[in-house]
């Protein structure tokens, strides 16, 4: 019963578009409202008043630095992780995808795109005083700046995520996760020594980290032999001996 949930998040979890699809509708949200209380005329600017042209080429910079940087980085950082994928394993891409930072930061740009493009499109100047309504341009120059921020750390993550010892780390984190659950289903499971239950659960959690099912199966059957199988036999022997001995 606690497996499908479970599996079922993997995929989201592993996944580009979902974060981007949250944040677009996020990013929508805020851009009608920031766009209403610039009808209303609310004095919240952050930024130096500027002309309608000189805000037409700060958000035109904006969007095509964004677009530029989200085409060429990700890009280029995907052709770094196949060379990387030849030498440590297919889970370094899921790894990569279901990085926080990577999901963040391709939001973030995707977001940033968008509202860039919105606020040009929105540009209006006020009837009276003739200057540009400024809450729009501001939050697209924002968040502009919370992408810069999040290329950094994006740029650090990816560097620190194809070194050997945090692959290794990784995995080991996953595995020692993978034996938790393996045990949790053990001691649920109706059979002896969770017979069944936990062969099929550590072939799934094998499944997990991305060990293909021919490599898998005779893992985990040679696993349970050594530790299920073998030690019956001597176990019974010293038991009998045990209670030879009146000792139990």
């Amino acid at each position: 019963m606690t497996r499908g949930p479970r599996r079922r998040s993997i995929p989201l979890r592993t996944s580009l578009w979902f974060a981007p699809a949250v944040a677009i509708t996020a990013g929508l949200l805020l851009f009608v409202a920031v766009d209403l209380l610039d009808l209303a005329d609310a004095d919240l600017a952050l930024l130096p008043s500027l002309s309608t042209a000189d805000w037409r080429v700060v958000l035109g910079a904006i969007l095509g630095a964004e677009a530029t940087v989200l085409a060429v980085v990700f890009s280029v950082t995907m052709l770094v992780l196949q060379t990387a994928v030849g030498q440590m394993g297919p889970r370094l891409i899921r790894r990569f995808m279901a990085d926080p930072i990577t999901q963040c930061t391709i939001a973030a740009f995707v977001v940033g795109i968008g509202l860039s493009a919105l606020a040009l499109l929105s540009l209006r100047t006020d009837p009276i005083s003739g200057e540009v309504q400024p809450l729009t341009p501001n939050l697209a120059v924002i968040v502009g700046a919370i992408t810069l921020a999040l290329l950094v750390a994006y740029r650090h993550r990816t560097a620190t995520a194809i070194q050997v010892q945090y692959v290794i780390a990784g995995v080991d984190r996953d595995l020692r996760r993978a034996i938790a659950d393996t045990g949790a289903v053990a001691v649920a499971a109706p059979t002896p020594g969770g017979l069944g239950a936990t062969e099929a659960a550590l072939l799934a959690g094998l499944s997990v980290l991305g060990l293909p099912n021919e490599v898998g199966l005779p893992s985990v059957f040679l696993f349970r032999l050594a530790t299920f199988w073998l030690p019956i036999l001597p176990g019974w022997l010293a038991l009998r001996a045990l209670q030879r001995r009146e000792a139990i």
